[in-house]
């Protein structure tokens, strides 16, 4: 594994005086990443408070329980981020591409003859 993610764990463990049997506790199930649990209320202000003190620019998520935990973001924490405009409710375009602002790839068999068969 990284060798920052490793620096990260062992910084944190000494500094709150983790034994090592706590250490792997506390980041067996999270790899070190951050975890936010509680109310969808207050994972989305969780969520909100990374998001403007610029501490992440974006998340991505994984669940302790799929798709238990899944659904209980879907439908608790992420309509109280659309209701603060943290995330969007629609997608602009119709396609993955558009919606990623890549440009539609020209054809390599665009201005080709057809080939003749010899009948």
């Amino acid at each position: 594994r990284s060798r920052s993610r490793l620096n990260i764990v062992v910084d944190a463990a000494e500094r709150d005086g983790l034994t090592l049997r706590q250490t792997a506790i506390r980041y067996a199930d999270s790899f070190g990443h951050l975890r936010i649990m509680g109310s969808g209320k207050s994972v989305a202000d969780q969520v909100q408070n990374w998001f403007e003190t610029k501490a992440a620019d974006g998340f991505v998520l994984r669940m302790a329980y799929a798709p238990e935990s899944l659904k209980d973001f879907a439908t608790l924490a992420l309509p109280e981020l659309q209701k603060r405009a943290l995330f969007r409710t629609e997608y602009a375009g119709k396609t993955l591409r558009e919606n990623l602002g890549l440009a539609k790839p020209v054809s390599i068999h665009a201005n080709k003859p057809l080939r003749k068969t010899s009948a």
